[in-house]
């Protein structure tokens, strides 16, 4: 699997790959012996190349705490804080309850992991086609779908600095260093590049079904064809929501090519929904685990409805090191009931609160509630591998997430245990996510019958991971506020949902005026808080050439 060589690279490649600590993360000078002159020379040259880029989706707590769970969920009506009180961690509290600055610790590191990413990327780019000439032994085939990865990489690492930072600066190249202080560029430029990207990317990579078991967790056609989706149903929203708005000047709704290339995906007949007849599977959880709750656990990774996730494992290394996640550890409950009544620690931090918003958007028996949410009733199984009641005494809201929990023999009791170890993969693009976003580009076109066939494609598979019963299929008119609640409890806790909310410019609704369990007053304003600010740190190195956001 393509996770076990991500910590190969962070030794091959570290004199060649050092960012200077003194510089904008848009620098990335050499500062040790060793330079790209003397190192593209050869195929393993490659791979190690391509691994480095795939290696900073799993930078310590970028990927998966900071910019899925705290700028993707934190943010949005679906999650508080949360911890053993409301502002146990400043940090995430300040982006629950939008007080962070620009100044903010969690904004500057994502900003320097993507931008670091794509700097692997563009080097890989221009760097690695010279080594057909370098060695004979080169396979020019294999250099083709590198290339298309590291393509598919750059694409991915902008959608998600454009989803939160928005305007941000383009760099398709190796920068030269009269080029380190580039201002912020059009979304609209951005997404050019992305899209680009993703044509030429999806007209090289495999399927997921071409891939060796070694190769299981690279970039597929697949991926590049969601991800695509995914930017052109951004566009569209941004097109249709933000008229006249000068954040995205010349964008425009495609929602009909968001829709092609949805039905290209679900026509390519390589992912399905697991579970979605009502199918059980062997887990930590029991014999007999649902669908939904089964692509969450370790047993469940690259299942058929996965098109790409980051691959973590456990591998020992130390605290900057690792290949692994952080969720598990901050998101699983913080307390047990024992049989006297008296409150246990299960040894977890219990953040990232759900909301009772988010509880009551769904049917009370609707498995993906049941999947997502550890409520009254539930347990948690803690160090020994023991199932105890959990406790919420300490929970704002009543309520700790479930949805990365392990078994204790998977993290707890797992061989270099850590707060930041955990193996479980993050899914940054599953099918049912496919479907939705088909269901709404139908919705936007006019096309009821698709909009209801692909929206109750995804309610009928939770109906089935149930009793049966619940969600009941949409009939009539299926509409844009169905689509968005239906989003919002499939995808719940995957990062997803506060951009989703400004796309559909409706965060102001729902965020502004709002409170914290404690009572502080939450102020959402636009457009100040349609995008995150550039870190102070780049706007201070630039010399005033990178133009702060509006509001900030």
């Amino acid at each position: 699997m393509i996770a076990k060589i991500y910590k190969i690279c962070l030794f091959a490649l570290a004199g060649l790959l050092i960012q200077s600590c003194s510089d904008s993360f848009l620098d990335f000078d050499p500062v040790a012996a060793e330079n790209s002159a003397s190192f593209y020379l050869t195929m393993n040259h490659a791979e190690l190349a391509v691994a480095a880029a795939y290696s900073t989706l799993s930078t310590r707590t970028a990927w998966d705490r900071d910019i899925n769970f705290v700028m993707g969920d934190v943010t949005s009506n679906d999650a508080e804080a949360g911890g053993d009180f409301e502002n146990e961690v400043p940090g995430t509290e300040d982006f629950n309850r939008f007080t962070f600055l620009p100044t903010s610790g969690a904004l500057g590191d994502c900003y320097g992991v993507m931008f670091r990413g794509v700097h692997f990327c563009n080097t890989g780019l221009e760097k690695i086609p010279n080594i057909l000439e370098t060695d004979p032994n080169a396979d020019p085939e294999i250099i083709n779908i590198r290339l298309a990865e590291l393509k598919f990489l750059r694409a991915l690492n902008y959608m998600y600095l454009t989803n939160i930072f928005g305007q941000v600066p383009l760099a398709d190249h190796i920068l030269l260093p009269s080029e380190y202080d580039l201002d912020v560029a059009p979304i609209k430029d951005i997404y050019l590049l992305v899209e680009q990207d993703l044509k030429e990317a999806m007209a090289v990579l495999p399927e997921k079904s071409a891939l060796s078991s070694q190769n299981i967790g690279r970039a597929t056609k697949g991926a590049a064809k969601a991800l695509l989706a995914r930017m052109l149903i951004f566009e569209s929203s941004y097109a249709t929501n933000f008229p006249g708005d000068a954040r995205f000047e010349g964008m425009t709704a495609r929602w009909q090519e968001a829709l092609d290339v949805c039905e290209d995906i679900r026509n390519s007949g390589e992912y399905s929904l697991v579970g979605s007849e009502g199918e059980t599977y062997s887990t930590w959880r029991g014999p007999e685990t649902n669908g939904y709750q089964y692509m969450f656990t370790i047993e469940g990774e690259n299942c058929a409805e996965s098109i790409f996730e980051i691959q973590y494992i456990n591998d020992g290394l130390d605290y900057t090191l690792t290949r692994a996640g952080s969720l598990v550890q901050w998101t699983s409950a913080r307390y047990y009931s024992n049989p006297d009544g008296t409150q246990g620690t299960t040894g977890y931090w219990g953040l990232g609160w759900p909301t009772q918003s988010l509880v009551d958007e769904y049917d009370a028996d609707d498995a993906r509630l049941h999947a997502n949410v550890n409520m009254p009733g539930d347990s948690i199984q803690i160090s020994g591998g023991v199932n105890h009641p959990t406790n919420f005494d300490n929970s704002g809201t009543g309520y700790y997430m479930k949805k990365y929990e392990l078994s204790a023999e998977q993290f707890a009791n797992a061989g270099g245990h850590g707060w930041q170890k955990s193996p479980a993969n993050i899914k940054l693009l599953r099918y049912a996510d496919v479907l939705l976003m088909a269901s709404e580009a139908a919705i936007m076109l006019g096309n009821n019958a698709k909009a209801l066939e692909y929206i109750n494609m995804v309610r009928s598979r939770a109906r089935n991971c149930g009793n049966g019963t619940v969600p009941a299929d949409l009939t009539g008119t299926v509409t844009l506020a169905q689509l968005i609640a239906e989003r919002r409890m499939e995808l719940a806790f995957e990062g997803r949902r506060y951009f989703d909310m400004v796309r559909w410019n409706i965060a102001r609704d729902l965020l502004n005026n709002t409170e914290t369990p404690l009572g502080f007053p939450i102020v959402w304003e636009s457009p100040k808080n349609d995008f995150m600010p550039i870190p102070q740190r780049e706007i201070t190195t630039s010399s005033g050439k990178i133009t702060q956001h509006e509001g900030w």
